[in-house]
């Protein structure tokens, strides 16, 4: 009995690893499937890029120790920004991909003004 029911639960886990790292990998190395988990992907990988905007939301500040960005200050050279640039053309490009029918009307507002 308590061998079917561990052995049950490592399926499970094991289910729920596999299914974990498959939407990890699309959400991070693909064009997720939802445009509003894309868009919290980027806000996400800004906020984390930036110190001055770990500061400016404050939830980081307890964890300084470990990301030590009250100590940085990013000042952005000529190749960072076009670095940037190029980056925002990419994510403009995958915001547009997504078929505008078959987003709700939440979405479609939310693409426009992305």
């Amino acid at each position: 009995m308590t061998k079917n029911i561990l052995k049950t639960l490592g399926i499970l886990l094991i289910t729920f690893l596999i299914l974990s790292a498959s939407y990890i990998v699309n959400l991070f190395l693909m064009k997720p499937l939802s445009m509003d988990h894309y868009l919290a992907k980027e806000l996400v990988v800004e906020l984390i890029d930036s110190p001055e905007a770990m500061t400016y939301v404050g939830i980081f500040d307890r964890f300084s120790w470990l990301t030590k960005h009250s100590s940085k200050l990013s000042i952005p050279t000529e190749n960072d920004r076009n670095e940037d640039i190029s980056e925002l053309e990419d994510r403009l490009k995958i915001l547009q991909s997504y078929d505008i029918n078959k987003l709700s009307d939440i979405q479609k507002t939310t693409r426009e003004i992305a």
